[in-house]
C-alpha cells in the first residue's frame, strides 16, 4: 500500500481550524448522544419515584420525581406525579406548616401544567383538589383557597361538559360551601345522564336530609343500597334515618349488616344497642351494651342504653345501681348525675 497516497489525510497536514472544527464536531456529537439518552434515563428515575409513591415513601419519591423532571422539563406527566407525590408528604406530614409547604409546592407544579395546557379538565380538577386541601389546613387563609378550588372546579366541568365525574365534582365542592340549590341541580343532572353514578345519589339524599325530606333521604339511599351496599356510608345514613322516623326494625338489619362487616366501630354497636331498646328487644340492647362496657368501661352512651332498657324491663334498683357504678368510677361526670336524678 502507497502510504504517500493523495487521498490519504494525515494529522501532519491538518490546520488549527481543521482541529477546531474536529473539536465542535466531537462535542456536538457528545452532546446529541448525552441527550438522546435523558428520555431513558429520566423514565426510570419516574418508574423508581413511582414505586416508590406507592410504597408510601414520599419524600425518596420527590427526589426520583425531581431528577425526572430535570432530564425531561417537557414532560407533564412527570410534574403531574411530582406534585402528587408532595400531596402525598402532605397528607404524612405532621406540622401544619410542613403540610402547608408540601401542598404549596404541589399547587406550583399543577399551575405550570395548566398554563401550558388550560384544556385538560384532569389538571385543573387536580389543581381543585390541592387548593380544597389548602382550605383545610390553613383556615386563615380558607376564603381565598375555597374560591379558587371551586373556580377550578368550575373550569373542569366546563371543558368537559358531558363527563359525569367533574360535574359531581364540581357539585361536590357547591356542597361543601353550603350552594345546596346549584349543587342539587347538578346532582340531578349527572343522574339523569347515569343512574349508577352513585355519587351523585348519595349526595341527594344527604341534601334532602339536610332539608328535613327524610323520606326522599330514604328513597336516594335505598336506591344506592340497592346498586351497592358497600357505597360510602349507606347503612349507617338508612338506619339514622329509620330511628329519626321511629321505625327501628327496619334499621336493625342495616346495622348489624353494618356491624358484622366491620366489629371494631364501637359507634355503630352504640346505634344497634339503640335500636333494638327502642324496638323494645332491652335484653338484646343489655346485652349489646355490656359488650361495649367491657371493651370502653366509660362509654357513657351504652349505659344510657342499659338503663333506659332495666327500667323499661322493671329493674328500676338495677338501673340505678349501673348508674351509681359509672359515678363511682367518673365521679365529675354531669351526664351520669343528670341521669340518676331522672331515673329515681
Amino acid at each position: 500500500m502507497n502510504n504517500n497516497s493523495p487521498n490519504r489525510v494525515s494529522i501532519k497536514n491538518l490546520r488549527p481550524l481543521d482541529f477546531a472544527i474536529i473539536g465542535i464536531a466531537i462535542v456536538i456529537a457528545g452532546f446529541l448522544l448525552v441527550e438522546s439518552v435523558k428520555p431513558f434515563l429520566a423514565e426510570r428515575h419516574f418508574r423508581e419515584g413511582y414505586y416508590l409513591m406507592q410504597k408510601n415513601f414520599p419524600r425518596f419519591a420527590i427526589v426520583e420525581m425531581k431528577e425526572a423532571m430535570e432530564l425531561a422539563p417537557w414532560e407533564p406527566r412527570y410534574a403531574l406525579h411530582l406534585g402528587k407525590a408532595y400531596e402525598l408528604a402532605a397528607s404524612r406530614a405532621i406540622s401544619k406548616e410542613s403540610k402547608i409547604e408540601n401542598l404549596m409546592a404541589a399547587e406550583k407544579l399543577f399551575q405550570t401544567i395548566v398554563r401550558l395546557d388550560r384544556q385538560n379538565p384532569w389538571y385543573l380538577n387536580r389543581l381543585s383538589y390541592v387548593y380544597n386541601q389548602l382550605a383545610t389546613i390553613d383556615p386563615e387563609h380558607a376564603e381565598q383557597h375555597q374560591a379558587k378550588s371551586l373556580d377550578y372546579v368550575r373550569q373542569a366541568a366546563a371543558v368537559d361538559k358531558f363527563n359525569p365525574l367533574f360535574q359531581v365534582g364540581y357539585a361536590q365542592m357547591l356542597h361543601r360551601q353550603g350552594k345546596f340549590d346549584e349543587a342539587a341541580e347538578l346532582y340531578q343532572q349527572v343522574v339523569d345522564w347515569d343512574p349508577n353514578m352513585l355519587e351523585a345519589s348519595y349526595n341527594l339524599g344527604d341534601l334532602a336530609g339536610r332539608r328535613g325530606s327524610i323520606d326522599a333521604a330514604i328513597q336516594y339511599y335505598e336506591s344506592v343500597y340497592k346498586a351497592n351496599p358497600d357505597f360510602l356510608r349507606t347503612r349507617q345514613a338508612l338506619s339514622r334515618y329509620y330511628l329519626q322516623l321511629g321505625q327501628p326494625e327496619k334499621a336493625i338489619p342495616f346495622l348489624e349488616e353494618e356491624a358484622q362487616k366491620d366489629p371494631r366501630q364501637l359507634n355503630t354497636y352504640h346505634s344497634l344497642a339503640v335500636a333494638y331498646s327502642q324496638a323494645g328487644r332491652h335484653d338484646d340492647a343489655i346485652r349489646l351494651c355490656d359488650q361495649l362496657l367491657n371493651v370502653r368501661p366509660d362509654f357513657f352512651g351504652a349505659v344510657q342504653v342499659k338503663v333506659f332498657s332495666l327500667h323499661k324491663l322493671g329493674k328500676k334498683q338495677q338501673a340505678r345501681a349501673e348508674v351509681n357504678a359509672y359515678i363511682a368510677k367518673y365521679p365529675n361526670h354531669k351526664g351520669a348525675k343528670a341521669l340518676l336524678k331522672q331515673i329515681n
